[in-house]
């Protein structure tokens, strides 16, 4: 089922009379995690329609009442040691760093928030999203903090060799931040190893992290896959293992092969049409995907995504001046030559 935020506080009251039982509901839960008959994890917005995920915060309160505080709702979604951004004024512009939640002061309303330091302010050759641990703390309003950030432990020796986890490695993309060092009171920096790292710091997620063993990784199915760059970037979200991947071009399935996580991923080089036609004649192989070993979307729980990446209209030149491809494809290539 899924939670509406309509309420009946403006209309009718509902007597006691007219509930004929009670129904056995799980919230924010999914398939085969629920014990009861139903649950629900998404909240249908009827000012604006729109299925969104269910939050602590929506069952709080209704959407015609007073709400829940700034404060109340950082309670509900937040907890010690998590990383957020904070949003200040530096230098005439506005700016979001990260820091860490250090504690909730329910008198006050105010949270601790440890801070961090950007390393580039100390090294020029510090990449983009390193930060520094530093012993200072300090109370803000619930009203600073904007979103969740994610931060990893790399060490020294894996930067300078550039082997950082995706997708911490982007620079920053995505709110992912990297630390390897700290900045001790007498404001000097030292390396951390992983076993003196903060252990009051939840850090992020990482896209080699293990899962729990009741959410495995779904498996994908990239058709029109291109050069994988968006199959890629689903990839490091941490929770799909692309097993198959269709596309006519050879550059874009040799740069897709290039860039692949599991090698044994099946790459079908031809028409999607050939594709579907040998699926449904039965000619299953390594690179069609069976559909009783991989019932793709037909049992309902099956862990499979199926991707389709559809952007060779803008390619077209039937629909865009000759010029207009012409620089598309220099960034095609640009793209198949940098993401090696």
């Amino acid at each position: 089922m899924f939670f509406s935020d309509h309420c009946n506080c403006n209309e009718k009251p509902i007597h006691l009379s007219d509930l004929i039982g009670i129904v056995p509901v799980d919230f924010m839960v999914g398939p085969g995690e629920s014990g009861k008959e139903f649950f629900v994890r998404q909240k249908y917005r009827t000012s604006d329609p729109a299925f969104m995920t269910l939050t602590k915060a929506d069952l709080m309160s209704c959407t015609c009442g007073p709400g829940i505080t700034p404060y109340e709702e950082v309670r509900l979604n937040f907890e010690v040691g998590d990383t957020v951004l904070l949003g200040s004024r530096k230098q005439d512009r506005d700016s979001l760093d990260p820091v860490m939640i250090h504690a909730f002061n329910d008198e006050e309303e105010k949270i601790a928030v440890r801070l961090f330091e950007m390393g580039s302010r100390y090294d020029p050759k510090a990449r983009p999203n390193e930060i520094l641990w530093t012993p200072v703390v300090k109370p803000i309003g619930p009203e600073f903090i904007y979103r969740r950030c994610h931060v990893r432990f790399v060490s020294e020796a894996d930067l300078q060799a550039g082997k950082i986890p995706a997708p911490y490695g982007r620079d920053g993309t995505g709110d992912c931040f990297i630390m390897s060092a700290f900045m001790d009171t007498d404001r000097k920096i030292k390396p951390y190893t992983h076993d003196d790292f903060p252990k009051t710091l939840r850090e992020g997620y990482c896209i080699d992290s293990p899962l729990p063993k009741d959410k495995p990784r779904m498996k994908g199915m990239d058709l029109f896959c291109g050069g994988g760059s968006f199959g890629r970037g689903l990839e490091e979200g941490g929770v799909i293992d692309m097993k198959w991947a269709v596309d006519i071009d050879v550059p874009a399935i040799a740069t897709y092969r290039a860039n692949l996580r599991d090698q044994d991923a099946a790459l079908y080089l031809g028409s999607v049409n050939n594709y579907m036609e040998d699926a449904i004649r039965g000619k299953y192989s390594d690179l069609v995907a069976h559909p009783v070993r991989y019932p793709l979307l037909i049992r309902i729980g099956t862990l499979v995504l199926l991707l389709l990446t559809l952007r060779c209209r803008t390619r077209s030149t039937l629909l865009v001046p000759a010029a207009l491809v012409k620089a598309s494809r220099m960034q095609i290539n640009l793209r198949i030559t940098t993401s090696r």
